[in-house]
């Protein structure tokens, strides 16, 4: 719907306007209200046009000065236009009631021409053609026709009513209906035009407030044309309370030239009210040269935390935390100060060792720190060191470029070391990489920057390093094993998480966890375990840690078909099968290795290789742990 405002010339018009309306073959589309004008009222009083409209009027179709006041409002109007043949028809009238020798003709400039052409028709009348301007020179254009010897003039209703006032006679120039529907047609055509540009700039606006950037549009002498929402909010600028502004109210120092003269900028780092940013202009190109600029500027902050999500989409491989500090299930004194200590190290960046034997979980409380950390929005990344070899681990950590070696993937690769930009790599059985990783994982945590396989491009990171070991990585260094200049920038913060054998409350918590919680992918009948089958529990010393009891947990879900495992179900779970005749009460009670403690380990080692056949691959996962650790572990009791 078009909402259209007519302001009545004079009095007898309306019913020419409502034929107009009533005949227009868009009128289905069309609302339209006629109000009286304030002209004579406004000139008579020497006061101001006062005229309000709706917020929903689209156009208001006015004649001479109303349609000048309304226009100067800045509200979209179209003047009603006369045509040549009108002023004759209003010449005629006036000769016929007054037969005047000198008419003056009060019309606006549009009509002159073809006016001018008409009149030559008069031979008895002198017609005098009088521009209307404004109604500060109206009254003097009147005097002077008076002075001239006019004695009527012909004009709207202003012109009429004021030459009346000096003793001239006066005719209106009177409207038809072809005036009046062509001011329609009018209307309608600037609405529709109004409305399609007002779309296109609410399209444009969307399209500039939902860049990543701010942008600035202007012309060529510097005024602002267009800011979007970014550009405002960085330098505080609103447009609808400031008003136009000049870029360099903005940008003070930049070039009054390179405006002028369209000059191409890209990718220029600067610092603008203490922030440091990217900036670019290019010119706009007019039928008569350059029309302006438009400036594009992002904070750094922004693109480097946009390339991690980059980096971080493009590798999705699940490198992201699960685990927080409230999944830590214990009520043991011991873990809860560990996992206090923990939270404190999350508030800060710093490099941080963890030291436990396996199975402790050692990366839960990685994960855990991670998502207390401000990198929580960051990837978290991981790897076991021990997992892989030498080579493959360099360009898992460190990426290669395509055709770095044989086999390599076509496009190269990125390293771990880049997806866990602006994050955390977790760097799990750290004790086991070789020297020349060594090095190369010094230079990365030195530098902050690594290089692919294969490449000459240095590519900068920020990257958390949380690692991992389950030996004492200090007698490594003193063997020779290990790189001190390393370890002292891995262990700027150490944390020693408790094995489950200093948890005694932890076991039977765990244990029942596991149990009512499981996610073994059976329905399994046990609900609880027997008091003899928990004094087994608490008995045996767990050197698997808390994987050996889910697995425990696993395997009696499995083996036992009562609600309530008793002592033997317990044992059968704990040993595979096979009563091994070991004196669980050798249960060490303070940290640190003893010689009954190893003698154990060695002996359920040796145990479970018989119950298993020799297989290694069965021993470690019914012991369980992993490949790399029970044959580290057959390593250091001699057993081969």
């Amino acid at each position: 719907m078009i909402n259209i405002v007519v302001i009545k010339p004079y009095d007898g018009i309306e019913k020419v306007i409502k034929e107009a309306f009533e005949e227009h073959p868009l009128r289905n589309s069309l609302s339209y209200e006629i109000i009286d004008t304030l002209a004579p009222l406004a000139l008579e009083k020497a006061q101001p046009f006062n005229y309000v409209f709706s917020p929903q009027t689209d156009v208001v179709i006015a004649r001479y000065f109303s349609a000048q006041h309304i226009r100067n409002q800045k509200i979209t109007c179209i003047e009603i236009a006369l045509t040549g043949y009108d002023v004759v028809i209003a010449i005629n009238e006036c000769i016929k009631l007054y037969n005047p020798k000198k008419i003056a003709v009060f019309t606006p400039k549009d009509t002159l021409y073809e006016a001018s052409n008409l009149i030559e028709i008069y031979k008895q009348q002198e017609i005098i053609l009088m521009e209307i301007t404004d109604l500060d020179t109206l009254q003097e254009q009147l005097n002077q026709a008076k002075a001239n010897g006019v004695d009527a003039v012909v004009g709207g209703l202003i012109v009429v009513e004021s030459a009346r006032k000096l003793g001239m006679q006066g005719v209106l120039t009177r409207l038809s209906k072809m005036n009046i529907t062509k001011a329609i047609n009018d209307a309608i055509q600037i609405v529709e035009i109004t409305r399609k540009k007002n779309e296109e700039n609410k399209r444009l606006r969307g399209i500039m407030d939902y860049s990543f950037g701010g942008i600035i549009s202007t012309d060529s002498d510097g005024n602002i044309i267009l800011i979007n929402r970014h550009a405002q909010e960085f330098f505080g600028y609103d447009v609808q309370k400031a008003g136009p502004k000049t870029i360099w109210d903005l940008l003070p120092d930049l070039s009054r030239d390179a405006i002028k003269n369209g000059d191409v900028i890209e990718d220029e780092l600067m610092k603008i009210k203490g922030t440091l940013i990217t900036f670019n202009m290019v010119p706009i190109s007019g039928k008569n040269g350059n029309s302006g600029v438009v400036i594009t500027f992002q904070k750094v902050t922004a693109i480097q935390k946009l390339e991690g999500k980059i980096r971080n989409k493009i590798h999705e491989k699940g490198f992201y935390a699960r685990y927080r500090f409230s999944d830590i299930i214990t009520k043991s004194p011991t873990m809860l100060e560990c996992i206090e200590r923990a939270r404190r190290f999350s508030k800060v960046n710093s490099n941080v060792l963890l030291i436990g034997e396996t199975g402790t979980g050692k990366e839960m409380f990685a994960q855990s720190i991670h998502n207390e950390s401000q990198r929580r929005d960051g990837p978290f990344v991981a790897i076991n060191c021990a997992a892989l070899p030498e080579a493959l681990l360099e360009s898992e950590l460190f990426g290669y470029v395509d055709g770095a070696f044989t086999g390599a993937a076509k496009g190269g690769k990125a390293g771990l070391f880049e997806i866990a930009h602006n994050g955390t790599i977790f760097l799990d059985e750290i004790q086991d990489i070789s020297a020349k990783l060594q090095g190369r994982l010094l230079r990365v945590i030195e530098e902050r920057e690594i290089i692919r396989l294969g490449h000459d491009r240095v590519t900068s990171i920020d990257v958390r390093i949380i690692s991992a070991s389950n030996q004492d990585l200090w007698r490594k260094v003193e063997r020779g094993e290990f790189r001190s200049d390393l370890l002292y920038r891995l262990d700027v913060l150490q944390l020693e998480i408790p094995p489950l054998a200093q948890r005694d409350q932890d076991v039977l918590l765990l244990a029942e966890y596991f149990i009512a919680n499981h996610d073994f992918g059976f329905k399994s009948t046990v609900k609880e375990i027997s008091p003899e089958g928990k004094l087994l529990l608490m008995e045996y010393t767990w050197p698997g840690n808390i994987r050996e009891l889910r697995n425990f947990c696993e395997r009696l879900c499995v083996t036992c078909d009562k609600p309530i495992a008793d002592a033997k179900d317990v044992k059968r779970a704990l040993y595979g099968g096979n009563i091994i005749p070991i004196n669980l009460s050798e249960k060490p009670k303070q940290a640190g290795p003893s010689v009954t403690m190893k003698e154990m380990e060695k002996k359920i080692i040796l145990d479970t290789l018989v119950l298993c056949g020799g297989s290694k691959k069965m021993a470690a996962r019914e012991l369980g742990w992993s490949k790399s650790t029970l044959w580290r572990k057959m390593k250091e009791h001699g057993i081969s």
